[in-house]
């Protein structure tokens, strides 16, 4: 029987397709790769073929407060993102 390999992703696109990327090859190599998954990211792993399950989510937000509240922090938190990657890691990700 072939292995059954879970991924779970970073809620972010970036890390998501990265992910698709190493499933791909996992499957190539005869693994048989699942995502578990935000319910945000519903179908984006079964357009590449794989098996989802989406975490269970308990948001309070309407879709217009869950959009301002992602606004905010893009803003909040630009001037960091505006950096190199090395320098982020002292000033966005150690703090986060």
């Amino acid at each position: 029987a072939s292995p059954t390999i879970a991924l779970f992703p970073e809620a972010s696109f970036g890390a998501a397709l990265n992910c698709v990327g190493i499933a791909q090859a996992l499957r190539a190599r005869g693994a048989r790769p699942v995502f578990i998954c935000h319910a945000g990211f519903s179908g984006v792993f079964a357009d590449y073929g794989f098996q989802e399950y989406q975490l269970p989510t308990n948001d309070p937000l309407s879709d217009s407060e869950r959009q301002s509240y992602w606004q905010a922090f893009v803003r909040r938190h630009l001037p960091h993102f505006r950096l190199s990657p090395v320098d982020q890691l002292e000033t966005y990700v150690a703090p986060t």
